[in-house]
């Protein structure tokens, strides 16, 4: 890991691509918000029914994130899935200390377990998919750079269902001091399946879709990859020197 001096905020995500909610009360807010990224309200992950992946797992874990998995944990779980006669499991596996997985032998057989709500709550636990598994993400070119992510978000036409959209931003200067963040005519739609289509079309306007490469993502917390601070659980690791602490206070030179 190179050697860096230069400080870096713990916040990973940049203010371009925070979430607005498509249920905002103020007008105003929506206004100064309008390149955020933009969702489908209630939307909830599932599994593409004509899917062909290897495996369907369904990840649990407590309601509250910090609680482990414990012994007492497996066997309740074991004794809820038989309480609740749940099908097409194929086997049970730890994933780690915060999370377990049940394995499906079918997409239709995992998604009717996400929604057995008996189960959860006499378990207390949670159920959540890998966004890997089940939504695919593709970018979409030349459209109107006076769109939000709302309007176009109500004015895609496509033949998957679309969870999000997210029109990409530029840095650039003001007054040579303040950054702002300028929206091009490229947006990413994350769409709810394995496949992408080849096209989608706004406002009538067709518009081929090309496949998405995301930067890597590096957690500023322990300095491992593939995740953001955000949701860490690890000891905290110096980018300058390696040691448990945060860079913010290192005194290597």
């Amino acid at each position: 890991m190179p050697k860096s001096k230069k400080k870096r905020t713990r916040d990973d995500v940049s203010p371009d691509e925070k979430p607005l909610s498509r249920n905002s009360s103020s007008e105003n807010e929506e206004e100064s918000m309008e390149y955020y990224t933009f969702g489908a309200p209630n939307y909830k992950r599932k599994y593409d029914l004509n899917s062909n992946i290897s495996e369907y797992v369904v990840f649990l874990s407590y309601t509250d994130q910090q609680a482990s998995i414990t012994d007492k944990t497996r066997m309740t779980i074991s004794q809820g899935l038989k309480k609740t006669k749940t099908k097409g499991i194929q086997h049970l596996r730890s994933i780690n200390k915060y999370k377990v997985g049940v394995v499906f032998d079918a997409a239709n057989s995992a998604n009717v377990f996400i929604d057995n709500i008996k189960f959860f709550e006499e378990t207390e636990m949670v159920p959540s998919l890998s966004a890997a598994a089940t939504e695919v993400t593709g970018v979409v070119r030349d459209v109107l750079v006076t769109f939000s992510n709302k309007k176009i978000f109500s004015a895609i036409n496509s033949s998957k269902n679309v969870v999000q959209d997210k029109k990409f931003t530029r840095k650039e200067k003001a007054d040579n001091v303040s950054i702002v963040f300028k929206p091009t005519k490229t947006i990413a739609i994350t769409f709810a399946s394995t496949q992408l289509p080849q096209h989608v079309y706004l406002d009538n306007w067709r518009h081929e879709v090309a496949t998405y490469i995301p930067l890597v993502k590096q957690c500023l917390k322990c300095l491992r990859y593939g995740y953001i601070a955000k949701f860490c659980k690890n000891s905290e690791k110096c980018s300058i020197c390696s040691e448990g602490h945060s860079f913010k206070v290192c005194i290597v030179d």
